[in-house]
């Protein structure tokens, strides 16, 4: 995982984009992988070494339950975030040929339901896990989130003008109803 961040990183740096407009600094996004690896190594020390229990804390069998179910439904939200963006999904923060900007289905509700889902995700793993392992994901995930959703939100606005000031004006960010 940590070869694959740094083969990424690699190939971020050296692309041509002459057909696409990117909107994100290069080295803010390599910082941003390398922390991305990080939390995935964290997650590989929890599973590989022998003895993580003394990082564990106590927590009653149903909400490590309800952890598999958020955990669930995060990986479930993100899916169909990302089939209803199709052809528009990118890693970066990109603007495709022929752009448009996509308001049905999950993205009635919110703005950025794959954000969304890898923040379920993290409260979840923190209640499955029940290790301290399990909490370093959500505040790395939250952090490389609320780091990009400006830099998103000023992508889109300059692309879809009025259009996505009203679209806006209609869904909230993250959690329907309330950001």
């Amino acid at each position: 995982m940590i070869l694959q961040t740094g083969i990424r990183s690699w190939k971020i740096s050296h692309q041509n984009t002459a057909d696409i407009r990117r909107y994100i600094d290069r080295e803010k996004q390599a910082f941003m992988m390398r922390l991305s690896g990080g939390t995935m190594l964290l997650a590989y020390m929890y599973v590989f070494l022998p003895d993580t229990g003394h990082f564990g804390f106590n927590l009653p069998m149903i909400l490590r339950w309800a952890g598999a179910v958020l955990m669930l439904t995060g990986n479930l939200i993100f899916l169909v975030a990302r089939l209803e963006m199709g052809r528009f999904w990118s890693a970066e923060l990109t603007i495709q040929p022929d752009h448009r900007l996509i308001e049905t289905g999950i993205f009635r509700f919110i703005r950025h339901p794959m954000y969304s889902g890898f923040l379920i995700f993290g409260l979840g793993l923190i209640f499955l896990s029940a290790n301290l392992f399990g909490c370093f994901y959500l505040p790395v995930v939250a952090v490389l989130i609320f780091n990009r959703l400006p830099q998103e939100e000023q992508m889109m606005q300059e692309q879809f003008g009025e259009a996505y000031t009203q679209y806006k004006s209609r869904t909230h960010a993250l959690i329907p109803g309330i950001f």
